[in-house]
């Protein structure tokens, strides 16, 4: 019925007239609602620039969408003051950066899965809980080995880290005031002459320093094995699969080459009193290296003629983690050297299991050997940790043909705790080392470039352990004072 008069009154009256629509006064674009945080950055913009409100948010929107960059990135990066073409190599830089740390993430998460056997999910909870408490990136994570160690170990190893670095950068600047008070030159000079060596035979500050090359001619720098013609080397002859992790770990390495390592040994967190007693009642002492450890760190010798068999057992349940072994009684030729220390052979090989690594077609070939001797009163022979020398040894003789160098490059004609003649020393059971370093690539199937170091026993060559990533330099340096180097030697492997 109302529909009905509704239509009779339109035909008479006619339609009513349409009601204007009302619409809300815009807001000032001044007024736009931001989020709390980018409301502090317009301002930001604004106080830097001079900008009203809308510019400063257009221009920070604009960068956002066309460089794929962040509102913070914007601030931070202050794009605001930079040309579009200057925005846009920067927003490629950040970007790039960005990607880095992903890969980085990426990487660190597949190292802790691969080293624990942790599912994706327990590694990124480990890793994160790692970095919440040491504030550390995701590539230091993996470069420093965090997932191997217990919290605890985690930040004994990032500060040491942490101190070596500071200890590296003082190291350097004393290194470069000794420079300059041995050449007369000034710092820049210093810098300078280091710079024309590194362009030529592409050397390290620390090799630099190392080698002396700071007193060599053009032609003497040519001649040195370096970290660079090593690298090519490994590249050339890769490990065999496994390997390097392998011997990353003491433990795991000893497993793999028990057959070789006769002395007894085990883990002192897993025997107790009895069983050390029972195992080492022939021995003389044992001597304790962490599991995972590089250059002798923190590495100790329990003799038993100076404390009981209990005392050393109560001390190696001190340690993290360790690798617990008989101490070597070495040949007293050996021990002349430096009776504190077992004085080793660095051997290097090199194998392949495909390639010949000689032009004469041999499959494995020993590529160079040093002496190391330890520092007096030093336990290890390590040059590192042990203030000790290295000297050169003839390949095919095992006579001693450099004077000693240690570390810093300083050259000893006698050793400097005991006063014996290193040149000329004649190394014993010299060839048994040497056909004990090929029995073991043989029968293990041992591939690549790889350390031995090997003591020399009462009766013959004693493995101590093999090294996956041997230092260029406990071959070369020996030669350095002399001017020359092993490079000639090394590159017949790159034919």
């Amino acid at each position: 019925m109302r529909k009905f008069l509704r239509k009779i009154k339109r035909r008479i009256f006619g339609a009513p007239p349409k009601k204007k629509k009302t619409t809300k006064p815009a807001k000032p674009k001044q007024e736009r609602k931001l989020s709390k945080k980018n409301e502090m950055r317009v301002q930001k913009i604004m106080k830097k620039t001079g900008w009203d409100h809308e510019t400063a948010y257009l221009n920070m929107r604009k960068a956002v969408r066309t460089y794929g960059i962040k509102s913070p990135d914007y601030v931070s990066y202050a794009f605001y003051r930079l040309t579009e073409e200057q925005q846009a190599e920067k927003a490629a830089k950040i970007l790039e950066k960005r990607r880095k740390i992903e890969e980085d993430k990426e990487a660190a998460i597949l190292y802790a899965m691969e080293e624990m056997g942790w599912t994706r999910e327990e590694a990124i909870e480990k890793i994160e809980a790692t970095r919440k408490r040491l504030g550390i990136s995701y590539r230091r994570y993996r470069a420093f080995r965090m997932a191997r160690l217990e919290p605890d170990g985690q930040k004994r190893e990032y500060e040491r880290r942490l101190n070596r670095k500071k200890e590296k950068k003082q190291e350097k600047a004393d290194q470069i005031k000794d420079i300059m008070d041995r050449t007369g030159w000034t710092e820049n000079e210093v810098m300078e002459n280091f710079g024309k060596a590194r362009s030529l035979i592409h050397c390290g500050w620390g090799e630099y320093w190392q080698h002396h090359i700071d007193q060599m001619t053009p032609e003497q720098m040519s001649t040195l094995f370096l970290q660079t013609t090593h690298g090519k080397i490994s590249r050339r002859y890769p490990h065999s699969p496994g390997l390097r992790k392998t011997l990353e770990s003491k433990e795991m390495t000893n497993l793999m080459f028990s057959e070789f390592i006769t002395r007894p040994w085990c883990i002192n967190t897993e025997i107790t009193l009895e069983e050390f007693k029972e195992m080492f009642k022939n021995s003389t002492g044992v001597i304790c290296k962490p599991v995972f450890g590089l250059q002798a760190r923190d590495v100790e010798a329990f003799p038993f003629s100076k404390m009981s068999m209990d005392e050393a057992y109560n001390s190696i349940l001190q340690f993290p983690r360790s690798i617990v072994e008989e101490l070597v009684v070495q040949h007293p030729d050996m021990a002349s050297l430096n009776p504190t220390s077992v004085n080793c052979l660095r051997i290097v090989s090199i194998a392949s299991g495909k390639d010949p690594v000689t032009a004469d077609g041999k499959m494995a070939d020993i590529s160079g050997v040093s002496l190391k001797i330890g520092g007096g009163g030093s336990i290890v022979d390590n040059l590192h940790a042990g203030g000790g020398v290295v000297c050169g040894v003839d390949v095919e003789t095992g006579i001693v043909i450099t004077d000693g160098v240690d570390w810093e490059g300083n050259v000893y004609k006698t050793h400097p705790a005991t006063g014996v003649v290193l040149r000329g020393f004649q190394v014993p059971y010299f060839e048994e080392a040497k056909a004990f370093v090929y029995e073991m690539i043989d029968k293990l199937g041992i591939e690549g470039m790889i350390g031995w170091d090997m003591a020399i026993g009462t009766d013959g060559p004693v493995l101590i352990e093999p090294n996956s990533r041997p230092d260029p330099a406990l071959l070369s340096m020996a030669f350095s004072p002399e001017g020359k180097g092993l490079k000639d030697r090394m590159m017949k492997y790159l034919y």
